[in-house]
């Protein structure tokens, strides 16, 4: 992670933050889902408020302002609550106050979540290394190739000479290229992929691969996938931990940063962490492209090989840098979790006995979750695959362990949130750098958590997540550039600051507010005595609040995706079973569709199930599937042929789910 230290420091003179003096209302800036929780706060002990239309300013539904929290511990200030979730309409809207104070205005809509989810992915092909980020899909972000000679061998390391290791992300505000963070990041786009797959991104984002008929998510996937495959020494399986400069460049355009970048020591946690998303990539990828699946599957069990060859940590003690480097050093000194993870998604790879006995003797080695998932502590990832796991032989007792664990952990989630004035289930010493992300990386275990229980409390408050992330917070803005009417504009991010273009780049989330003020902005600005949600400053200089990291936008990107598809209950006071939810079918991807498409279903229960193709005539081209099958979601390909083996005429095509209890059918075209 970088952090520009020799450089003289330009403070603001305006504190961009909330004070009791300053009555603001607080809205989620990007927007709401009609069907669910729709909360805006204030500091302002107005009486009343009003909805109003941005179509004819006129009043469209009206509450009361209620205290929610005196002197919020987090913020400081006196919150109040506006809850709007009666309303259902779709629109542009704003919210007055009984005194005339007014929002900034917000979208409530069944998709306002996809710019989120979208913006944030693009933000990723912003991070790209190694290659030209042309005008065409840069726009004014453009920049020539950078990096092209990726890397020499640093003198601590087990490589000597050149190794090309071209490619992959730029970590975060500077241009280095981490494996553990890279491997996080990694993580929340494949497993949306794999348990979410309706889920998926479009493929129109606009970059390079759009349009290939693959999902822009794995495309983006993948050209940080197969950087990290270049990652891996040929001969032990071991996985170097980084590349990057000696020391941090400064503010350069990535083309025109020229410092000899080196590889470092290979490292057991790295290697572990490697071996676990190479795993879940192969199993995401299988379906597209084989060759390359077979690849991700070879390059982890080798890594693996190298775990097993050293069942001690490496180096000892964890990686630390050398004394002539001052880049990001990520340590960790425990490689227990990586290694965990590694098995479990192996497992999930593979069925091997060998990786079920390893998770098995070592998930309960310490308490099974002691927090949100992160680059330091993969172990929630590993619990998850296991949770999930498909395979047979999957232990059930462990699993109902796991749950228990998790579902505790989630309750205790759901108890701070009610306590906080924003509903954020942050306690005050967990704001510390990347906050943020530590609130959506909350939010993950509580979507899956609420997948698997069905508790409404678990989804509201990975929604308040979100919401805070957007606007709902004391500074008033959303932490994401791009998007929502306050932004960061000044992020430390090199690019950004080095480009020439007044915007940032758009799509990239700020780490958030840091109550150690861990640098000399926020030092600056706040003392020990300064309630921790207030410590950010949007400052290029406040790389303890302000940088951007591919491994903060990643859960932004999770949640965002979920949340666009409107899961969940259909009121957060509806009775349980208010609507049928035991069947759900995606479109198919992609539609139009000339070589092969997905059709994605999930059962809730265990059902007798159908999938057939029609034509419009009625007559049936086609049976996909006629089984009985468990609950989870399934992926079935269709190839354009009939049940004769041969290639059918273009047109459109209807196909059918249908359960013992419902009956599904879709639109499908298929053009030769």
């Amino acid at each position: 992670m970088g952090k520009v230290k020799q450089r003289a420091l330009f403070f603001l003179l305006i504190i961009t933050i909330v004070s009791s003096a300053q009555s603001t209302v607080f809205v989620n800036q990007v927007g709401y889902l009609p069907d669910h929780l729709k909360m805006a706060y204030t500091d302002h002990a107005a009486e009343s408020f009003s909805l109003i239309d941005l179509t004819n300013n006129r009043a469209v539904f009206s509450g009361e302002v209620v205290l929610l929290k005196e002197n919020d511990p987090s913020s400081g200030l006196d919150v109040y609550l506006l809850d709007f979730s009666g309303f259902q309409s779709t629109g542009r809207f704003k919210i007055r106050l009984n005194d005339g104070e007014e929002s900034v205005p917000f979208e409530i809509s069944d998709s306002v979540f996809s710019r989120v989810a979208d913006r944030a992915l693009k933000g990723l092909y912003y991070q790209r290394c190694g290659m030209t980020l042309e005008e065409a899909f840069a726009g004014v972000f453009n920049h020539g190739t950078c990096h092209s000679a990726d890397a020499i061998g640093h003198s601590t390391c087990e490589h000597s000479g050149y190794l090309n290791v071209r490619g992959g992300w730029h970590d975060a505000g500077d241009y280095g290229k981490y494996v553990a963070p890279a491997a996080h990041a990694l993580s929340y786009l494949l497993m949306l992929a794999e348990y979410f797959p309706s889920f998926l991104i479009s493929d129109r984002l606009d970059i390079p691969e759009s349009g290939n008929g693959i999902p822009d998510m794995l495309d983006e996937a993948r050209y940080e996938l197969q950087w990290l495959l270049t990652m891996q020494d040929a001969n032990s399986g071991g996985v170097f931990f980084k590349v990057t400069t000696k020391n941090f460049v400064g503010y350069v355009m990535p083309h025109k940063s020229f410092d000899a970048r080196y590889l470092y020591q290979i490292s057991s946690t790295a290697t572990a962490d490697f071996a676990a998303i190479m795993a879940r990539a192969y199993r995401v990828y299988k379906d597209y492209d084989s060759t390359f699946a077979s690849q991700c599957l070879s390059a982890a069990q080798h890594a693996w090989s190298y775990l097993e060859a050293h069942p001690a940590i490496v180096p000892d003690g964890g990686f630390q840098n050398p004394a002539d480097t001052k880049t990001g050093e990520y340590g960790d000194a425990d490689d227990g979790d990586e290694r965990l993870w590694a098995a479990a998604e192996l497992f999930e790879a593979t069925a091997a006995t060998e990786f079920n006995d390893y998770f098995l003797n070592h998930y309960q080695d310490e308490e099974i979750i002691q927090g949100p998932a992160g680059w330091q502590y993969v172990k929630p990832l590993a619990l998850i695959t296991y949770l999930k796991s498909a395979q047979p032989t999957a232990d059930e007792n462990a699993r109902n362990i796991i749950q228990n664990a998790l579902d505790d952990y989630c309750r205790n989630q759901v108890a701070i949130a009610d306590e906080d004035g924003f509903h954020v289930a942050l306690e005050g010493w967990e704001y510390y750098w990347g906050s943020n992300s530590v609130a959506l990386n909350k939010a993950l275990i509580l979507i899956f958590m609420f997948e698997e229980t069905g508790k409404k409390e678990y989804f509201a408050t990975a929604l308040h997540q979100l919401n805070y992330i957007l606007g709902c917070n004391a500074h008033n803005m959303t932490f994401v550039t791009g998007l929502g009417t306050n932004a960061p504009r000044h992020i430390h991010h090199s690019p950004s600051i080095a480009d020439g273009v007044q915007e940032p780049v758009p799509g990239l989330m700020a780490g958030g507010p840091n109550k150690y003020l861990n640098d000399l902005v926020l030092q600056l600005h706040f003392n020990a005595n300064t309630p921790p949600a207030l410590c950010y400053v949007d400052d290029q200089e406040s790389y303890a609040s302000n940088e951007v990291a591919v491994y903060w936008n990643a859960p932004l990107i999770f949640v965002g995706a979920y949340f666009n598809q409107g899961r969940g209950p259909v009121s957060l006071d509806s009775q349980p079973g208010s609507r049928d939810l035991s069947l759900f079918l995606a479109q198919n991807f992609p539609n139009p569709f000339n070589n092969q498409t997905a059709i994605v279903f999930k059962l809730e229960e265990r059902s007798p199930v159908t999938l057939e193709v029609f034509d419009m005539r009625g007559e049936k081209v086609r049976a996909l599937l006629s089984d009985v099958r468990g609950p989870g979601y399934y992926r079935i390909i269709w190839d354009g042929k009939n049940g004769a083996g041969q290639v059918v005429a273009s047109g459109l095509y209807l196909y059918r789910l249908k359960t013992d209890r419902r009956v599904i059918v879709k639109k499908i075209v298929f053009i030769r």
